[in-house]
């Protein structure tokens, strides 16, 4: 029987660099912009923080499953464009 260490049992997160769109198979403009991604994923790339995203476009968030939530890619880069023109 062998008794692991407090520190080997420590779980520890991948961390994240800036979001890159998936590019699994090759897909048309129209269709790159239907991809599903995951909420957070579309948080990150308009600059927001989840719960933020889930705040301010509750309209965008689709339920796959009962524990899974996306957004179209299109959507979130729409969203994205906006704020970047308010800003000017």
């Amino acid at each position: 029987m062998t008794v692991k260490s407090a520190k080997s049992a420590e779980v520890t997160k991948p961390k994240r660099g800036p979001y890159k769109i998936p590019s699994i198979y090759p897909l048309s403009g129209e269709l790159q912009l239907r991809q599903k991604i995951r909420v957070a994923d579309a948080a990150r790339l308009v600059s927001l923080c989840e719960d933020t995203f889930r705040k301010e476009y509750p309209e965008l968030i689709r339920n796959v499953t009962d524990r899974i939530q996306v957004v179209e890619l299109g959507d979130a880069l729409a969203i994205g464009q906006a704020v970047e023109q308010s800003k000017d």
